[in-house]
């Protein structure tokens, strides 16, 4: 498989170049909620060779191969970029963190020079969103309400039908007496109210991921109403605030199950859009250090020569990201994070050492002068033992 992932590789490069921006994949959307997106996976794990063809051009010094691997990965980021499906912009959410992951362990390794640090930029800047585009999810929410209200329309049997494997004991069950049933609680389960309930929690949810994204703040009354509507219908139903009158959950049965994980598609749109201010103030706050020999007091420093403004920080109620200065010319910029607390750019649980994006702070740190410079590790690793670890 060496040679076909080596080819793969070749070929992405190729189209990159290419200067192709946008990408088509066959989909069949009239199958809604299931449609068959194999492409995503294979997607996915380019993107993750991609990234580990560019560690490995730092560690031989081949800055050009670097910037060729980064664009090769925008260059699967934009085929995703206007495709209608939530899953499909999640993974390319997921291949920005990618992405964002890899810059990281570089920088914590090397000092690019001036004249990478300018072309590194543009290809993150393949991934920025402007504030008046956003929310890149507004399209994938119109397409998943459709296949929602599809799904409603052909009833109880095909929803439950279809969540029964074809082998199974429970299958015979429900064809000997499940089907029966069925015709009695199509008309005692009123799908049209249904309907209505999923069009407006969908179009809450499109307007305060519009407005959270715009204005790059959780706090704003569209993201609360959405957020006190979900925790009433779909967690504390004996909750005394508002939506006293909520109706009995066997009348959106559906939409319990469908609903819950969408509130949290919000997040991470935001943290997309963060990750990537996050990059490009990392490689403004680099160029300023290299120009002036040393690093900005604070990031309104680097308005307008470096930087056009101060990124936000939507989960700090929109004030600017945080910025650390370290010794030898260490810094870290920061958000603080879901949970809503200054940890002081710490990602990492101190006990067990893991990650967890909804409890820490999402940061960019890049270490003192004296580890960047650093001999590199081995030049002999090549990027399909890395590939042959990945598959396994």
């Amino acid at each position: 498989m060496d040679w076909l992932a080596k080819m793969v590789l070749e070929k992405l490069h190729e189209i990159a170049e290419s200067g192709l921006e946008k990408g088509h994949y066959p989909i069949d959307l009239t199958q809604g909620f299931s449609t068959e997106l194999p492409h995503l996976a294979r997607l996915r794990d380019y993107a993750r060779r991609l990234a580990f063809e560019a560690d490995l051009c730092v560690i031989k010094g081949d800055y050009e191969g670097l910037l060729k691997a980064f664009r090769s990965m925008a260059s699967i980021y934009k085929s995703l970029e206007h495709e209608p499906f939530l899953i499909s912009q999640l993974v390319n959410f997921a291949i920005t963190g990618i992405m964002c992951d890899h810059i990281d362990w570089i920088f914590s390794h090397c000092e690019l020079p001036e004249d990478v640090l300018l072309k590194l930029n543009d290809i993150i800047t393949m991934y920025y969103v402007p504030k008046e585009e956003r929310s890149k999810l507004g399209l994938s929410y119109h397409t998943e309400l459709l296949a929602f209200l599809d799904l409603l329309k052909k009833g109880n049997v095909v929803f439950v039908s279809s969540h029964i494997s074809s082998d199974s004991i429970t299958e015979k069950k429900f064809n000997s007496v499940g089907k029966s049933w069925f015709p009695i609680t199509d008309i005692m389960y009123p799908a049209g109210l249904e309907a209505m309930l999923a069009v407006n929690l969908y179009s809450s949810l499109m307007e305060a991921c519009t407005k959270v994204t715009r204005e790059e703040n959780v706090e704003v009354p569209e993201k609360q109403f959405i957020d006190l509507y979900f925790t009433r219908l779909f967690e504390d139903r004996n909750s005394t605030y508002l939506f006293k009158t909520a109706p009995p959950c066997w009348l959106y049965f559906m939409t319990m199950i469908v609903f819950p994980a969408l509130q949290r598609t919000i997040e991470a749109e935001l943290r997309h859009h963060v990750v990537v201010e996050l990059i490009k103030t990392a490689i403004a706050v680099e160029r300023f250090r290299q120009k002036n020999n040393r690093l900005p007091g604070n990031l309104e420093e680097l308005v307008p020569d470096y930087l056009s403004e101060v990124p936000k920080d939507p989960w700090n109620k929109g004030e600017p990201i945080k910025y650390i200065k370290e010794e030898n010319f260490g810094f870290k910029v920061y958000s603080i994070g879901m949970d809503r607390e200054d940890d002081g750019g710490i990602s990492r649980d101190p006990e067990s050492g893991g990650v967890n994006i909804r409890k820490f702070d999402i940061p960019f740190s890049v270490p003192p002068l004296e580890i960047r410079r650093q001999p590199p590790v081995s030049k002999d690793i090549s990027l399909l033992s890395i590939c042959a670890k990945i598959e396994k």
